[in-house]
């Protein structure tokens, strides 16, 4: 019992009964699963030896994935298992009962992310990219669990020759995988029959999606880069797919800049889609692709937000906490309502509110006057402006953007904003 896991008393996570060992060496860690039916009193743990790198849950299962690199033969210009593979654990979660541990696998290439793996009727489908830099190839297996063990049923290869998978997304018996060196080869793989995946059909254009979703029933929305003819990003892209026909994938329309990059692709938090209002926030950084004497290292950056509609993608603004005082409501002014005299520098005014007029931002994060917070300690008051200067040399970016009734919720690490959803103003701030 040396090497299994304790808690801060010293007692056992895990008990040798409910550790398991894979038939295939899968390292020398150790992965538990903890069930809390009922408090942290009522903890029990399964476990398996080895590692977990990226984690795919269903509703009936955890399926947790470990790339192992063949470090010998990675530069070689073989195929096979020459980059190496990736180790496969399962455990059941259904139901009321603890999480138990099922079975393990071997299957080769690597995972790029959770997207890259589903789970239908006990059948685990995965997409991976398999062999050397520049001589690999992409595909996508079904594998289900035999005793202990988790065996490939069906598997297509041939996706992207030399390139590697930039994002996947499974949508019923349907993957959408896309790969890239050059252009963006869009693929279209039927998973219907696990014991015989094929493709479908595949589309080409420039750049990538490396973040995937499905917007309605034959639409798919694709956030990532535009690239040039040599495979270099020249921007951010937002595409709009066509798999109404998937034999014949159709780009319906799309959306591209060069002063900012989208973070969806490494943080799929970093996009929410508004289907009620058929809306899409996307988080970004600013970018200067191919200007480099504007560009200053700057974390700036906001949510784009775009209406998508059946065959187009029109961007509608741009929110960031660049300006974090509330904007007034229409009906409202920004003359000041107290009976102070007015001064003459717009930037001391609060517009909206029954305080004095002042240089000094208040201390407190609490509503000062609605429809307003205040801000913090070390930001003044300014008249409310889309796109007013930061008052810091730093500005933060938001982080999270999403629609709660009637309003736009933003995250950052100045704190919360809340936007209308209906024309984007900004209606209310608490600092962090």
């Amino acid at each position: 019992t040396d090497w299994l896991p304790v808690d801060d008393s010293g007692d056992l996570v895990t008990r040798c009964a409910d550790t398991y060992l894979p038939a295939e060496n899968a390292g020398d860690g150790t992965v538990t699963v903890l069930t809390f039916a009922d408090g942290v009193d009522s903890m029990e743990s399964a476990a398996v030896t080895g590692t977990a790198e990226t984690v795919y849950a269903s509703t009936d299962a955890i399926y947790l994935a470990t790339s192992v690199w063949n470090w010998r033969t990675f530069a070689a210009d073989t195929d096979g298992d020459a980059g190496g593979t990736t180790d496969l654990h399962k455990f059941a979660t259904s139901g009321s009962a603890n999480a138990t541990y099922v079975a393990s696998g071997q299957i080769s290439g690597h995972v790029l992310n959770q997207y890259s793996m589903s789970e239908s009727d006990d059948t685990l489908r995965v997409a991976t990219t398999k062999g050397s830099w520049g001589s690999g190839e992409s595909g996508v297996m079904t594998l289900r669990a035999e005793g202990e063990a988790l065996q490939v049923v069906g598997e297509v290869w041939g996706l992207g020759p030399g390139e590697t998978i930039q994002s996947v997304r499974f949508v019923g018996d349907t993957a959408y995988v896309v790969t890239f060196e050059q252009t963006d080869p869009f693929y279209v793989v039927d998973v219907a029959d696990p014991a015989n995946p094929k493709v479908l059909g595949e589309l080409k254009v420039p750049g990538f999606s490396n973040y995937l979703h499905p917007v309605g029933e034959h639409l798919v929305l694709g956030i990532g880069a535009d690239a040039d003819d040599n495979g270099m990003t020249t921007g951010a892209k937002v595409s709009l797919y066509d798999v109404s026909d998937p034999t014949k994938p159709s780009e319906l329309d799309t959306w591209t800049a060069t002063d900012l990059a989208f973070q969806a692709g490494n943080d799929p938090h970093a996009f929410t889609w508004d289907a009620e209002r058929r809306l899409a926030y996307v988080i970004y950084t600013d970018a200067c692709y191919g200007d480099w004497e504007r560009c200053t290292y700057s974390d700036d950056g906001g949510a784009a937000v775009f209406h998508v509609s059946e065959d187009t993608i029109e961007p509608l603004t741009r929110l960031t906490h660049d300006n974090r005082v509330p904007d007034p409501a229409p009906t409202t002014t920004t003359e000041p309502t107290t009976t102070e005299p007015a001064t003459t520098e717009p930037a001391t005014t609060v517009p909206a509110s029954t305080e004095p007029a002042t240089t000094d931002a208040p201390t407190t994060t609490a509503p000062v006057a609605a429809p307003g917070v205040s801000a913090t300690e070390d930001i003044a008051v300014s008249e409310p402006s889309i796109g007013a200067p930061a008052p810091t040399q730093w500005v933060f970016p938001i982080t999270r953007a999403f629609p709660l009734g009637d309003s736009v919720v933003t995250f950052s690490w100045w704190g919360i904003g809340v936007f209308s959803a209906d024309d984007f103003r900004l209606t209310g701030f608490a600092a962090f």
